[in-house]
């Protein structure tokens, strides 16, 4: 039960965050965005150099604000667990076992 709230909880904030860019003003930019990039479309959108240049502005506001991403690790779990979910989706609908395990799809 605890997994499936975090999974909401993170779904509600990432789809919050996907609303409006931060990239424009990484000063006023919230500290979940701050911590969690890949959450904004606009940066996710970017090519790799236009990323890394965003990444050395998150870098200082960071630094500036003291920003301590641990705060936030129920977040990344919560992420981690919707990637290991989505994941299993797959295989099920591919009919995929993993190798040395015992699995049956419906």
């Amino acid at each position: 039960m605890k997994v499936i709230t975090q999974i909401i909880i993170f779904t509600l904030l990432a789809s919050c965050s996907l609303l409006r860019t931060n990239i424009s003003s990484i000063e006023s930019a919230d500290n979940l965005f701050l911590c969690f990039p890949d959450t904004d479309l606009e940066y996710s959108s970017l090519e790799l150099n236009e990323k890394l240049s965003v990444q050395k502005q998150i870098f200082q506001e960071k630094q500036r604000r003291q920003l301590q991403c641990d705060n936030y690790e129920n977040y990344a779990g919560a992420e981690k667990n919707l990637d290991r979910i989505n994941e299993e989706e797959l295989r099920s609908k591919l009919g995929k076992c993993p190798k040395r395990e015992f699995c049956t799809y419906k």
